[in-house]
């Protein structure tokens, strides 16, 4: 039977209850092997819910000794209320509101809640889903050579797409992982694919939190050169940077139909068209990323809130990171 997101926010309220963790709406165990301490969010988007499921999974087998792990580890969810109506925010993006000061809402508070947790964190893996379909999962995070060790050791996507550990993903604002990072923490983000509860992004979160955990017993003090050596293991990643970011214009602005995640495109493509029916098109030859195909009236104007980018392109790096910022 396909349970409800309310039935799994409920299971994992029930086991906060017996496991309770240092922050609101998480679960915490501590196994007293040695010190080092994995985060696991979900649903920092409250619509992108398909990770919550197999974090119920891994912390019933961790209670029941079932999974056996020697450190610390939490779990949280981001954005309960925004899950609850099937909204990706209430007031603002709670992945955008880690910054040093801000404007006072529900998301900004929950922010302030969680920075001393992620300052805790010895890795942060940050669960994600996509508003359209994705022909892969991937990774997406500022580069930072222990987080890319990490990215590459947990396997789980062929794709990292990155920037300079100095170029933040949006101006204005920080998110949770770019917060972590910048408290030395190693932290990642994985875009599981389509948003929604199914069994990929299930069976590909569990996975990805076992081997983080596994990882973690593995490296024990987390030094670099065990984390090296499991990384080597698994193959490295194609990466990719976006290039061009295509901002929304106004509310009648659409794209051509039927572009994914990943959809190959040349330069000049034709993308949509923005704001006095201006054509758009693609700065080079890529993938696209983030396309918006939201709701709209009878006049052709999409809902609000409109996002800030209606897409997104992205273009193979020649080299390799760890050359350029590493």
């Amino acid at each position: 039977m396909q349970h409800s997101i309310l039935d799994h926010i409920e299971t994992f309220e029930s086991l906060q209850k017996a496991f309770p963790g240092p922050v609101p709406l998480s679960v915490s165990f501590d196994f007293g092997g040695h010190s080092q301490h994995a985060i696991f969010g979900c649903m920092i988007h409250g619509n992108e819910t398909g990770s919550l499921p197999a974090a119920n999974e891994l912390i019933l087998l961790l209670s029941q000794k079932k999974f056996i792990y020697k450190g610390k580890v939490t779990f949280f969810i981001g954005n309960k209320e925004a899950a609850l109506k099937n909204m990706r925010a209430l007031e603002a993006d709670l992945n955008r509101v880690f910054t040093p000061t801000g404007k006072d809402n529900k998301e900004r508070r929950r922010a302030l809640e969680l920075m001393p947790l992620l300052k805790s964190a010895d890795i942060f893996v940050d669960f994600h889903q996509t508003v359209q379909p994705a022909k892969q999962p991937f990774y997406i995070f500022g580069f930072q050579k222990q987080s890319y060790l990490w990215a590459r050791a947990l396997g789980g996507a062929k794709v990292l797409v990155t920037r300079s550990p100095l170029a933040k993903f949006e101006q204005g604002s920080l998110c949770c992982d770019e917060f972590a990072r910048q408290n030395n923490s190693a932290s990642v983000t994985l875009e599981l694919g389509e948003k929604g509860i199914n069994p990929t992004a299930h069976a590909l979160t569990l996975q990805t939190m076992m081997r983080t955990l596994q990882t973690l017993d593995a490296t024990n003090q987390a030094k670099t050169e065990k984390l090296e050596r499991l990384a080597h293991r698994r193959p490295d990643f194609q990466f990719y940077k976006i290039v061009q970011k295509i901002p929304f214009g106004d509310s009648k602005s659409q794209l051509v139909p039927r572009l994914l995640n990943f959809s190959k495109v040349k330069k000049g493509q034709i993308l949509g068209t923005g704001p006095d029916e201006r054509i758009f098109r693609a700065i080079s030859d890529g993938i696209t990323l983030f396309p918006k195909y939201p709701e709209r009236n009878a006049l052709g104007q999409a809902a609000d809130p409109v996002p800030a980018d209606i897409i997104q392109v992205a273009q193979l790096i020649k080299g390799h990171p760890l050359q350029k910022w590493g």
